[in-house]
């Protein structure tokens, strides 16, 4: 682009909510614009008035002239690093928080993730668990039953046998079994 040329759009950042800032919704005009039919200098806004090179360079150039002050006063050459760090510290540490928390989140990610499958499975295996121990107590309960069952059953055909016995004894066949049963 030439120098001698500026751009004369207003950049849509400037009036965008806080919303709009986070997510980028500002920019989506011109990103749908550059995806259809590309971009040229003419889609070009101004930067952001604390973006300016001239705002940015009178910062560095004040804190310049601090550290030459500063290293003057303690016999030692000036250092262009210590004047960078003061012009832009607020901002350095501001993203090295920003990046900190980011790194702490991903980083726990994983046992969080640990964590929740875990919490899962104790549950998944209380519940089979408890569906093994109901499977088993309605197990026992239907063997119980049938045990049950067959013990009256066999009872019942001890009494008719017996009372078979019994009327044969009575109808003086002592020694055999009746003629009627089976």
């Amino acid at each position: 682009m030439d120098s001698s040329r500026k751009p004369e759009r207003i950049n849509p950042r400037r009036h965008a909510n806080i919303l709009s800032q986070i997510l980028f919704v500002w920019a989506m005009p011109l990103l749908f614009k550059g995806a259809k039919n590309g971009l040229n200098t003419d889609d070009l806004t101004k930067c952001m008035p604390k973006d300016s090179s001239e705002d940015l360079g009178d910062r560095l150039e004040e804190k310049w002239y601090a550290e030459v002050e500063r290293a003057r006063c303690k016999g030692r050459k000036p250092l262009l690093r210590n004047a960078i760090l003061r012009t832009f510290w607020v901002s350095a540490v501001v993203d090295g928080v920003i990046s900190l928390i980011y790194i702490v989140i991903k980083s726990l990610i994983p046992a969080v993730l640990a964590q929740l499958l875990m919490q899962f499975q104790k549950q998944v295996s209380l519940s089979s668990n408890r569906s093994a121990n109901a499977t088993t107590t309605a197990t026992d309960i239907v063997n119980e039953t049938s045990r049950a069952i067959r013990s009256i059953d066999a009872a019942v055909k001890s009494m008719s046998l017996l009372s078979a016995d019994v009327g044969d004894v009575a109808a003086g066949n002592a020694g055999g079994a009746s003629s009627n049963i089976l």
